[in-house]
C-alpha cells in the first residue's frame, strides 16, 4: 500500500513539473508571437489600402495596365510617398496575371511584406487586358 503511494506521488510531481515548464514556455514566447502579428497588421493595412486606391484611380490602374516597367513611372513614386508617409519603404512590380511576380532586387535583409491586387480593364482596341501589382514593403526602423 505504501510503495503505490509513493508511485502515486512522484507520477503526480512529474505531471506538475511538465505543467510547470511548459506554462512558463508559454509565457516567454507569447509577448514575441503578440508583437509579430501587431507589426503584421500594422504593415498590412497601410499597403492594401494603397492597392485599393491604385485600383479605383483611373490614372494609376491605366498605368498598371500599358507598363511593363514601373520604374521611375508616376506610379512608382506615388507608392515610395505613400509609403514614405506611414514610416515604410518598399518597392513594387508589375507582372502578368499567369506568371508569379518575382521580388525586385536589391531587398533589405528584413521582415518583407508583400501584398497583391490584380487590376483589369481594357485596352484601346477594347481587349480585356489583366496585370498583378505586388507591394514588397518594410519597416524602415
Amino acid at each position: 500500500m505504501k510503495m503505490e503511494r509513493k508511485g502515486f506521488i512522484r507520477i503526480l510531481e512529474a505531471g506538475l513539473a511538465a505543467i510547470l515548464l511548459l506554462g512558463f514556455v508559454y509565457f516567454v514566447t507569447l509577448p514575441s508571437y503578440v508583437q509579430r502579428t501587431s507589426l503584421e497588421k500594422e504593415v498590412y493595412k497601410p499597403i492594401n489600402v494603397l492597392l485599393d486606391e491604385i485600383e479605383r484611380n483611373d490614372t494609376l490602374s491605366e498605368r498598371v495596365l500599358t507598363e511593363d516597367k514601373v520604374d521611375d513611372k508616376e506610379i512608382y513614386y506615388f507608392v515610395k510617398r505613400e509609403l514614405k508617409k506611414r514610416q515604410l519603404d518598399g518597392n513594387i512590380t508589375v507582372c502578368d496575371l499567369n506568371k508569379a511576380c518575382k521580388a525586385p532586387s536589391g531587398l533589405p535583409e528584413k521582415d518583407i511584406f508583400v501584398s497583391e491586387r490584380v487590376i483589369a480593364g481594357l485596352d484601346l482596341n477594347k481587349n480585356f487586358i489583366s496585370k498583378k501589382i505586388a507591394i514588397h514593403a518594410w519597416t524602415k526602423f
